[in-house]
């Protein structure tokens, strides 16, 4: 569940800003040093809230499909609904998204998004510089352990229209 804005900068570029939100409960299974076996249900909400850009590609003589791809960036926060004793209850960590997918126009004005998505809350960053007879190098690996890929839609209702572009004789 979630809302975006999109800002349309050109026919073809989008800026858009994006709220999601996704809740979920998950078993683990563990062991500890004075129990041997325990099992317990974490609940868990994952707030997106990212900015970025859309690359349209417009199709010629066809204002209805607009197939396009993105990529955004921002923050996730993870709350953990049922922490154990002493343990964190929210964490705020670097995410991103890539998408594709397009746009059906049925009016100027309303249509529907399908897209896919995968989505990652990033666990780790770290980097080196590099300095040796062979010359200088520089390296940044970001990592983690959860990927969200996603199928979904979504109603768009567009406020205005494009200006028309003048043309020069």
């Amino acid at each position: 569940m979630g809302i975006g804005f999109e800002y349309i900068i050109k026919q073809t570029y989008g800026l858009e800003l994006l709220y999601n939100r996704q809740s979920t409960n998950f078993d683990v299974n563990y062991t500890t040093n004075t129990d041997t076996n325990k099992s317990k249900n974490f609940g868990i909400d994952v707030n997106y809230i990212l900015i970025g850009g859309n690359k349209y590609l417009p199709i010629p003589n066809n204002k209805t499909v607009k197939p396009f791809g993105g990529i955004l960036i921002g923050m996730a926060i993870l709350n953990n609904n049922d922490p154990l004793p002493g343990a964190e209850t929210s964490s705020t960590k670097f995410a991103w998204e890539g998408r594709i997918g397009s746009d059906f126009m049925f009016s100027p004005n309303v249509g529907l998004r399908i897209q896919g998505t995968v989505q990652s809350a990033v666990q780790s960053i770290d980097g080196g510089l590099y300095l040796g007879t062979g010359g200088l190098g520089a390296g940044l690996n970001s990592e983690s352990s959860m990927y969200q890929f996603g199928l979904g839609g979504s109603l768009i209702i567009q406020f205005g229209q494009p200006k028309p572009k003048m043309k020069m004789k």
